[in-house]
C-alpha cells in the first residue's frame, strides 16, 4: 500500500486519523490523488469515446482536457497546477508535453528586458509573472518558449504596432445624420448611430 492509499484507507475515518500525517504530507498526498484521478478519468473518458459513448454531458473543457491528457498531449499536473490562471494555464497546455511537466514541476523560464541598448535576463516562475511577460515570454501560436532572439522579436513587434496606432481620435455628434462622427488623426473613419450606442450603452432598447 503507497501513501496515497493509506492516506485515502484513512478518509472515511475521523479526521483526527489524517493529523497523523504532517500538512506537506498531505499535500503531497491529495496532489497525488488528483493528478492521478485526472489520469484515470482521462483514461474511461478516451474509452467511452473509441466506443461511440455519447460525451454531450460533460462540460466542453472538462471533455477536451481528458482527451487530451489522453491523447498526452496535455499534462494533468500542469492543469492542475495552473487550474484558475486563465489565459497562462491556456498558454502553458500548448507547449510540449515535457515542457508542462517541467513547469508543473516548478521550473523556471528565461526573461528578457531589453532597454537602452542593455540586454537584462532574469530567471521566472510562470505563476509569478505579469500579463506582458507571458504574452513576451510563450508562442502560443508555434508551442514553444521563447529564447531571447525570440523575445527581442516580440519587443519591437509591440512597439512597431504601438506607433501604426492613431495618435487623435476626436467624436463629433452629427445632428444632420443622427449619427457620432469619429474622426481619428483629423479624417472620419466611422460613423455610428445614435440609437444604436444608446442601445448598447444600456439607455435604449
Amino acid at each position: 500500500m503507497n501513501d496515497v492509499q493509506a492516506y485515502m484507507a484513512d478518509f472515511d475515518k475521523p479526521v483526527e486519523k489524517l493529523m497523523k500525517h504532517s500538512l506537506t504530507e498531505l499535500r503531497g498526498m491529495f496532489e497525488e490523488f488528483v493528478v492521478g484521478s485526472l489520469v484515470r478519468l482521462a483514461q474511461i473518458v478516451e474509452a467511452m469515446r473509441r466506443k461511440g459513448d455519447d460525451l454531450s454531458w460533460m462540460p466542453t473543457s472538462m471533455r477536451t482536457n481528458c482527451l487530451r491528457i489522453a491523447r498526452g498531449e496535455l499534462s494533468a499536473k500542469a492543469l492542475r497546477v495552473f487550474a484558475g490562471t486563465g489565459s497562462l494555464g491556456a498558454t502553458i497546455s500548448q507547449l510540449p508535453l515535457a515542457e508542462q511537466e517541467r513547469l508543473a514541476e516548478g521550473g523556471t523560464v528565461e526573461v528578457y528586458a531589453f532597454a537602452d541598448g542593455e540586454v537584462d535576463k532574469r530567471l521566472g516562475l510562470p505563476l509569478d509573472m505579469d500579463r506582458d511577460d507571458v504574452m513576451k515570454v510563450f508562442d502560443v501560436k508555434n508551442g514553444r518558449i521563447r529564447d531571447a532572439v525570440g523575445q527581442r522579436a516580440w519587443v519591437e513587434s509591440q512597439r512597431e504596432r504601438a506607433r501604426r496606432l492613431p495618435r487623435d481620435f476626436e467624436l463629433f455628434p452629427n445632428r444632420k445624420h443622427h449619427t457620432l462622427d469619429l474622426y481619428v488623426d483629423g479624417k472620419r473613419a466611422r460613423q455610428f448611430k445614435i440609437t444604436d450606442l444608446a442601445i448598447l450603452l444600456g439607455e435604449a432598447k
